[in-house]
């Protein structure tokens, strides 16, 4: 009895010991090379600001005298914050610096876009604006000044049409 006890006790050593061994076999890995895998991700775009001038106050524009002070607003309609470094102004005219008239939309022969001067005189900028925020401390100065030489009888009851833009950084 004691030879058979001895075989089972074995028998069951045994059957441990295997188990243990594909037991232990599940468990081995690799430590092996490491993996990756590519993505991507959108970036927006700039929209560009949008420039609205309001009216003009002052006095009429005569050769020599006259004033007239314009306000505007810049806005940044886009999703992100943009930086408005500087605002510009520059008198519309044709290739020949014919004035551009807005109340007959057309270019007025003989009125020299050269004979105004307009110039921002308030710079909101630099300034860094929120999505959908504007800035409304913008003005325009524009006058006549006389000129010595040519005759400036073509610019009389026009209303010179100007462009400011906004410079985004």
């Amino acid at each position: 009895m004691k030879r058979y006890l001895n075989r089972k006790s074995g028998a069951i050593i045994a059957a441990v010991a295997v188990s243990l061994g594909v037991t232990g076999a599940a468990m081995a890995y690799f430590t092996g090379n490491n993996g990756s895998g590519n993505g991507s991700a959108t970036v927006g775009t700039s929209t560009a600001l949008q420039v609205s001038v309001g009216s003009c106050e002052g006095s009429a524009l005569v050769p020599g005298s006259g004033s007239q002070t314009c306000g505007f607003t810049v806005t940044n309609p886009g999703p992100a914050q943009q930086r408005l470094a500087s605002t510009s102004v520059a008198m519309r005219h044709d290739g020949s610096g014919n004035v551009y008239d807005t109340t007959t939309s057309g270019f007025v022969s003989g009125c020299q876009a050269s004979w105004f001067d307009v110039n921002v005189s308030s710079d909101p900028a630099p300034i860094v604006l929120a999505s959908g925020a504007d800035v409304t401390t913008g003005t325009v100065t524009m006058t006549m000044p006389s000129d010595a030489v040519n005759n400036q009888d073509a610019c009389q009851g026009i209303t010179p049409g100007f462009t400011v833009t906004a410079n985004a950084v």
